[in-house]
């Protein structure tokens, strides 16, 4: 094929078909079970990532993407789970749960997957029927060559692993064994005596105090079973925190290894991190590692500073070998300069209390609203002072030391005046409040649910009944655990909401923010988005126009302690902040995503940017879904700033992600956006979900005859009900695949069928699927018969005429085109159309001589019967996708495209530009 410009330029283009299988060959296994190393993989407590009220399945999921992808390299044998699978036990959280241990079994990776106490309600391994025994019981394993058997009732599994060139059995216990599974377990074990096993369970090992112990179910499964038997060598379990591992003496005077490890108080619900236990028999070792694959997937600019602590666990507990000392080899970073009162006052701020103390020792309200604070001292007396310590990025370099306590109660806290404008918001279209503290060492046992910030009053005083009134109108405290609590009475609703953070460090400077857009609550620990906060609307906060305390809470309007432990800047602003302005923030934000909007009419959702006028960047969103924990990309799109109003970005979802965002309660859904590079969340705004949805009705004829229909044809008819046009009809029948009414359908099986239908209008409303059953009787009984003949496998290519470029003109700005036309036939499963630079000389750029242009050709293809790779994309030394089919073609009209770029500075030599090119038709189902 010729394509010819103006000016004797020639692009010679070759033809290659290949019709080759790209199937075949030797394929190496994905796992040699004769090397002498081998991994076994460990999955720790999920509870809270699957959890159906505040769980996000994307790490879990990530980490089971990650097992799978890399089981060649680690040698990967096993994936053993340690309980605790979800939170709450519920058939939802199972589903959930069953979801994401399908990336193993698509896979055909072996798992155990035994209970925790939150899998269950109660009981031991004879409790009977649960949704975890219909999701994870034995019949999900009878496909897995390790699986070797389950106990009566199903809750414990045993399995055989061949590697290293030898049999190694894991052991995987329910977290409450009965006489009859201990008897089991002892059963497996005399059936197997030479194997060396691994027990895998829920409770074993317990490191509350810091010295790994056996409490009373773990000294009974130490005692019952585990020390009697010399080829248990490693115990693996999971349930307490902090990780711990310590070595017991069996019977026999050989070790038994033993291991706790658990995450779920850590950021994130645990971050998806998992363990791996890499064995090598030569050097006679096993290597743990501890680490999350969600973060470690992540790129570095898009990690937050609680992510790169979660990428990897390197400390004695988690990484059984030597530590990596960062601040030894890299120095400290220089410390920020104190930021000015100035640069902290954003517009809506209500208060800002910095680490200044009055003459009176109280705190001024450095925003001018008069919301001052004044020292108050319980009867057990107690102190305040300003200290040097501070967090290094945070605006003051002091901070207040409170020392709080109880038995007696103590301390002195801070609090507004009786009159303070602060008593008496609402904050109904939102609020931003920020807090920068450090809890000291051994916190919170002693002083569990102290309060950091608090307003004085109780459910009871704003009139509340439900849930507890005696509980504070407004908190935010510690739990026992040193977990974040954010505790409200919204104005919408009649009870308090909770959101909570993870389990709190010691020792260590951390920042909270709490953000409410005006319908929903987000907690950021650290910069860091939590999860753990209500996914139902949250509007503004009840008040009891009593004063706000700094350092403490109360119960009942009592207030038994106060806060212990460092407190730095305070701030409330009434409006929700983007995290590039949050207190600890050094960076700023050009460009903003102001709003989330689902079109249901569209099937879109439409971002709204806010930002200098005519910045450009990408904008990459997706969507985390509620009711099921699965994200939903959105994808990278271009932006532009049209105006000083902002920028609407119009994103497509497809219709199975729609169709799973409005089967639940669409509004509120978590938009986690990404604009150039800097990340944001927003709360999906989906209005005409409050309407009526349409009614369907199902006719079928002709009228029945002694109970059957005969040859019977099936009408659906849709009717608005609030106006909303109808938008589309589906159907269903004996639970198949739900598929879009266009025309009345003939039922041609007989028998009884069940025909399931609904609507959806423009709107978004969608009709609850209505039930409608039915039997057939055929006038004519269909009679099988055979004809058909052969197809030989054909894969041709056939190009038309050359295509010809304008004069290419010197000293000009422009982008020539030409186009050509080509022929495809296939009848393979599927195809796929490429071109390619084959010189080395120059690759993908015309050439004249020693000469090519600066830009490169670039090219595309269009067709009615392929699906398009791209547009006009450059070519390089490698291959480029035009076209694909997904199944056989005749006669397919492509339209080729070539475009060149030339500017005006570009020298062009007299002559012609040339390049051979080499178009590709090939398959791998031929």
């Amino acid at each position: 094929m010729l394509l010819a410009a103006g000016l004797t330029i020639v692009l010679l283009v070759a033809i290659a078909v290949n019709a080759a299988s790209q199937q075949g060959g030797d394929t190496p296994p994905v796992f040699d079970p004769e090397s002498p190393r081998f991994t076994l993989a460990i999955v720790p407590d999920t509870q809270y990532l699957l959890d159906n009220e505040r769980g996000d399945s994307e790490p879990v999921n990530d980490a089971f993407d990650w097992i799978v992808a890399n089981r060649a390299k680690e040698n990967i044998a096993f994936v053993a789970g340690l309980g605790d699978i979800t939170q709450d036990a519920t058939a939802g959280e199972m589903a959930r749960a069953d979801a994401a241990y399908q990336h193993l079994d698509r896979a055909h990776m072996p798992y155990s997957a035994p209970t925790g106490n939150h899998d269950i309600r109660s009981g031991d391994d004879q409790r009977g029927d649960t949704p975890y025994i219909r999701t994870f019981g034995p019949d999900r394993y009878k496909d897995d060559p390790t699986f070797g058997g389950a106990s009566p009732g199903g809750y414990n599994t045993f399995h055989i692993v061949r590697a290293a060139g030898r049999e190694f059995m894991i052991l995987a216990l329910d977290w409450r064994l009965s006489n009859t599974g201990y008897a089991w377990a002892q059963s497996v074990l005399d059936a197997h005596p030479k194997i060396p096993t691994i027990v895998t369970t829920h409770e074993i090992v317990n490191n509350d105090t810091g010295t790994p112990r056996l409490l009373t179910y773990g000294q009974q499964l130490w005692d019952r079973l585990i020390r009697k038997n010399d080829q248990i060598f490693l115990t693996l379990n999971g349930h307490y925190w902090p990780v711990g591992r310590m070595t017991m003496k069996n019977d026999f005077g050989h070790d038994v290894q033993m291991n706790l490890a658990n995450y779920q108080d850590k950021y994130y619900g645990g971050a998806g991190m998992i363990r791996t236990y890499a064995f090598d028999l030569r050097r006679k070792t096993v290597d743990v590692s501890t680490f999350s694959p969600w973060v470690m997937q992540t790129p570095i600019v898009d990690r937050t500073p609680l992510m790169e602590e979660m990428i990897e666990k390197t400390d004695a507990q988690n990484r059984f070998s030597l530590p990596l000392d960062l601040d030894t080899r890299f120095g400290t970073a220089a410390e920020p300069a104190e930021v000015s009162t100035e640069k902290l006052l954003v517009p809506g701020t209500v208060a800002l209390w910095r680490p200044q103390k009055t003459d009176a020792g109280g705190v001024a309200d450095l925003s001018g609203n008069g919301n001052d604070l004044t020292p108050v001292t319980l009867a057990g007396g107690g102190t305040l002072d300003l200290v040097d310590d501070h967090r290094t990025d945070a605006p003051s370099k002091q901070s207040l030391k409170f020392t709080g306590g109880t038995n007696p109660s103590r301390g002195t806290y801070l609090k507004t005046g009786d009159a303070a404008p602060l008593n008496k918001m609402t904050f109904e279209h939102g609020y931003t409040i920020e807090a920068v503290f450090k809890l000291p060492a051994g916190c919170c046992q002693v002083n569990g649910w102290m309060g950091l910030l608090g307003q004085m009053g109780t459910g009871a005083d704003l009139g509340r009944t439900q849930g507890n009134p005696r509980e504070p109108s407004m908190q935010l405290d510690l739990s026992q655990a040193a977990e974040l609590q954010w505790a409200i009475w919204p104005l919408n609703r009649g009870d308090n909401t909770t959101s909570w953070g993870h389990l709190m460090d010691t020792n260590r400077w951390s920042h909270v923010a709490v953000v409410n857009d005006g319908r929903f609550i987000d907690m950021y620990i650290d910069g860091s988005l939590n999860h753990r906060v209500p996914s139902t609307e949250a509007i503004g906060m009840g008040s009891t126009g009593r004063p706000w305390m700094l350092g403490a809470s109360n119960e009942n309007n009592i207030i038994s302690q106060t806060f212990n432990g460092l407190v730095g800047d305070v701030r409330v602003v009434d409006r929700p902040l983007h995290p590039s302005q949050f207190l600890i923030s050094r960076t700023t934000s050009t460009v903003q995503a102001k709003t989330a909007v689902l079109d249901r009419g569209r099937h879109e959702v439409a971002i709204t940017l806010a930002g200098a006028e005519s910045a450009a960047g990408t904008i990459e969103t997706s969507l985390l879904v509620p009711w099921t924990g699965q994200r939903v990309s959105l994808g990278t799109q271009p932006y532009k700033v049209e105006s000083a109003a902002g920028t609407t970005i119009r994103l497509p979802l497809g219709d199975a992600d729609y169709r799973e965002l409005v089967q639940g309660r669409a509004e509120g859904t978590r938009v986690m956006i990404k604009v150039d590079g800097a990340r944001a969340m927003l709360h999906l705004s989906a209005p005409g979900n409050e309407g009526q949805a349409p009614t369907t009705t199902a006719a079928l004829s002709p009228a029945p005859v002694g109970g059957e229909y005969v040859d019977p044809t099936v009408t659906l008819t849709a009717v608005s009900a609030d106006g909303a046009a109808v938008d589309h009809t589906e159907y269903r029948i004996d639970g198949g695949e739900w598929t879009a009414y266009t025309a009345p359908f003939a039922v041609k099986v007989a028998g009884a069928h069940l025909l399931e239908y609904h609507s959806v209008d423009k709107a978004g409303n969608v009709e609850e699927p209505k039930p409608l059953t039915f039997s057939v009787h055929l006038l004519a009984t269909p009679v099988g018969g055979t004809a058909g003949g052969d197809v030989p496998a054909t894969l041709a290519l056939t190009l038309a005429a050359p295509a010809k470029f304008g004069a290419f003109t010197p000293g000009l700005d422009k982008a020539y085109t030409a186009t050509a036309s080509a022929q495809v036939v296939s009848t393979a499963g599927d195809a796929a159309l490429s071109v390619a630079d084959p010189s080395s000389t120059a690759p993908g750029h015309l050439v004249n001589g020693a000469f090519s242009l600066a830009e490169a050709l670039e090219a595309k293809a269009t067709s009615t019967g392929g699906t398009v790779t791209g547009d006009f994309t450059p070519l390089g030394a490698g291959a480029l996708g035009l076209l694909t089919y997904g199944g056989p073609v005749s006669n397919d009209t492509v339209e080729l495209s070539f475009r060149q770029k030339i500017t005006a500075a570009q020298p062009l030599r007299t002559g012609g530009y040339s390049k051979a090119l080499t178009f590709t038709l090939s398959t791998t189902t031929p």
